[in-house]
């Protein structure tokens, strides 16, 4: 069997014929890609007893900055203790994911802008 009609076969390879019987073969036009790509992810975890002090020093600066959350009738108990209450933790968890936001909104201007910044 000839390459040509093993092409033909596979559906590679195409014919038409005319008015007068002549045949016009021609190609299917292939393409292959091949997709890369990667996620990147960091994240950090940490435990640690706070101090009754630090947790009303955390309270001061999100009143300062207007950020606001509910407080459970356990919070004291957990701050007594020396653990964050759940409200805080989702605060916290809030105005990092806000921090994140602006870090990549202010690299996405950089790039379109192309501008550097001096990181001290």
């Amino acid at each position: 069997m000839s390459r040509n009609n093993r092409a033909l076969e596979l559906g590679e390879l195409q014919h038409v014929k005319d008015d007068g019987g002549a045949r016009f073969y021609s190609y299917k036009k292939l393409t292959s890609a091949v997709e890369k790509g990667s996620e990147q992810r960091l994240e950090a975890i940490g435990t640690k007893k706070g101090k009754l002090q630090e947790f009303h020093e955390i309270g001061d600066l999100l009143s300062k900055l207007s950020w606001t959350f509910r407080k459970k009738p356990g919070d004291q108990k957990e701050l007594t203790a020396g653990s964050l209450p759940t409200s805080y933790e989702s605060l916290i968890r809030k105005a990092h994911g806000a921090c994140e936001k602006l870090s990549k909104d202010t690299l996405k201007l950089q790039k379109e802008g192309g501008t550097s910044v001096k990181r001290s």
